[in-house]
């Protein structure tokens, strides 16, 4: 199987390709089958399998050059190999992919009796920056301010512009100094609307040798505001006024009226425990806590006080395996002796 990166930063490459594929084809073995496929954005099949030893003289698919989507193209080319056979993939590329993981679609080819060779593509380099990296936080609250991470490289000092875009709409532009080598840059956003959220970023300027690498995208995930409860028999209002003073929506509840089911925890992103005796917390109501912290992932907190911590009964109660203190007081014994 032939797969041919047809994308435009090795379109040079072409007539190079063919001639090895040609050559190749003939020192085959007449009972051994060839196909041949190409990738750029998508993958399309340049000839079909069969024993013929002839190899197509040009391509004729039709592919997106300005991408290069590598791990789609060998996954392309392994399903046209049949399911009973072995067979070998020859890879033709520069090894530079715009989107998706190479390396895990060729780590699956191992299943499938299916070996992987590579003929490296290499092309005089000429001015080029390119997006290495697009970093964005995989789930966020609504409302919560994220920083948003680019990796720029560039085998030039140049000028450039940075654009990134939410769901096609372009909520950042900026121009920027490139140096040459790796550069990091660093910009803030708003997440504003709740469900899956796509980041588009891209680098523009001048004398760019491949526009092809100069794109890429993340998905996250934006969850409603966050709720909280805070657990206090004699609140003062003041955690909680802090709280919504950040955004979030607040619930305020003494301890008797903790909910004794599972779900009734986990409708809260944290619990907050202001200075609550264990004696008015249930035995169950601390292992529904300590399993919505442990297994659903839920936060807990609590704040000093005289009825908190060992002061206020936790002492090898569940609510202690979530904390990072003991509640037993320890200290050396002294022994008073006369002579």
């Amino acid at each position: 199987m032939f797969l041919v990166d047809r994308s435009a930063s090795v379109k040079d490459s072409e007539a190079k390709n063919l001639a090895w594929i040609e050559k190749s084809t003939e020192e085959m073995d007449k009972d051994d089958s060839f196909a041949v496929a190409a990738f750029g954005d998508s993958a399309v099949t340049e000839q079909a399998m069969a024993k013929k030893h002839s190899s197509i003289t040009q391509y004729s698919g039709k592919v997106d050059e300005d991408a290069s989507r590598l791990e789609s193209g060998i996954q392309f080319a392994s399903s046209l190999i049949p399911s009973h056979s072995s067979g070998r993939i020859v890879l033709f590329s520069d090894g530079n992919e715009t989107s998706g993981n190479a390396v895990e679609g060729a780590k699956l080819l191992k299943y499938k009796n299916i070996e992987l060779d590579v003929v490296p593509l290499i092309e005089e380099a000429g001015e080029d920056i390119a997006l290495r990296n697009l970093t964005i936080p995989p789930s966020l609250y609504q409302g919560e301010k994220t920083e948003l991470s680019l990796e720029v490289e560039s085998n030039s000092a140049k000028k450039a512009t940075v654009r990134i875009s939410l769901n096609d709409q372009e909520i950042i532009k900026k121009n920027v100094d490139v140096k040459e080598g790796s550069n990091l840059y660093t910009f803030n956003h708003t997440a504003d609307d709740t469900g899956l959220q796509v980041y588009k970023a891209e680098i523009i300027a001048e004398k760019d040798t491949f526009t092809e690498n100069n794109q890429l995208q993340e998905i996250t995930k934006v969850k409603g505001t966050p709720k909280i409860l805070i657990v206090e028999a004699e609140g003062t209002g003041r955690i909680e006024k802090i709280l919504k003073g950040n955004g979030l929506i607040v619930e305020t509840t003494v301890p008797e009226k903790l909910p004794t089911t599972l779900s009734g925890f986990l409708q809260y992103q944290s619990i907050v425990f202001n200075n609550v005796s264990a004696t008015s917390v249930t035995e169950n109501q601390m292992k529904l806590i300590e399993q919505s912290v442990k297994e659903f992932g839920n936060g807990f907190v609590m704040t000093g006080g005289e009825n908190s911590f060992g002061l206020g009964g936790y002492f090898k109660t569940p609510i202690e395996h979530l904390l990072p203190v003991d509640m037993d007081i320890k200290g050396k014994k002294k022994c008073l002796c006369s002579d």
